[in-house]
Parts: structure tokens; C-alpha cells; sequence
């Protein structure tokens, strides 16, 4: 389904009741995140705008240097950064990093 090109997406941002989220880490892995218009795929660094306070299932694959482990962690927004005024809300990204230590604890069980 396709966006609603009416919604004011600044105005949500400012406002709080979303936020842009970045993923950092780790360069070249794929997330995928299930959401209320489908299935978004990004390839890490990527951002996506979110809803706060809503509960999002994730699918982070191909993983450099773990194969073929595939994790599906829950990330929820409990709050949101506001941007100063006459900036970007764009460039007020919360950073999200997977840490090499998170996979390697996931790949041993």
C-alpha cells in the first residue's frame, strides 16, 4: 500500500509521534521490518521512520562474518528526540547498532 501523500510527516516528527531510526551496524547486513503498510527491506546503513510506541518485528540477515544466522529481535520506540526549530528533523536519527558481540552471543545459543 502505498504512502498517503497527504500526511505532513515533519509535522509527526516534530510533534513526536515518530521518529527516523538509523540502522548503522553492521554495514551490508539486511533488515527487514514488518509493518502496518508491509514488509520494509533495508540494506544497513539505511533509515526508516517509525511510529513510537508501537512494537516492530524485525529480520536481520545476511550478517558479515556470521553466515547464515538470521535474528529477529523487537525494537519499540518509547520516545522520540525533537529537533531544534529550523533544523532537519531528518538529520535527528536515533543511531541503532548491532554489535558483533550480539550475533556471536546469538550464534553460540
Amino acid at each position: 500500500m502505498p504512502a498517503d501523500p497527504a500526511i505532513d510527516l515533519v509535522a509527526l516528527l516534530r510533534r513526536g509521534l515518530v521518529q527516523v531510526v538509523r540502522f548503522q551496524s553492521p554495514e551490508g547486513a539486511e533488515v527487514e521490518c514488518a509493518t502496518s503498510s508491509g514488509l520494509i527491506r533495508l540494506t544497513v546503513p539505511s533509515d526508516i521512520v517509525l511510529v513510537v510506541g508501537r512494537p516492530y518485528r524485525l529480520r536481520v540477515s545476511h550478517i558479515p562474518d556470521h553466515g547464515d544466522l538470521v535474528v529477529y529481535p523487537t525494537l519499540r520506540l518509547l520516545g522520540s528526540i525533537t529537533p531544534p526549530p529550523q533544523t532537519d528533523p531528518f538529520s535527528f536519527a536515533i543511531p541503532l547498532h548491532f554489535v558483533p558481540e550480539d550475533f556471536e552471543d546469538l550464534a553460540e545459543g
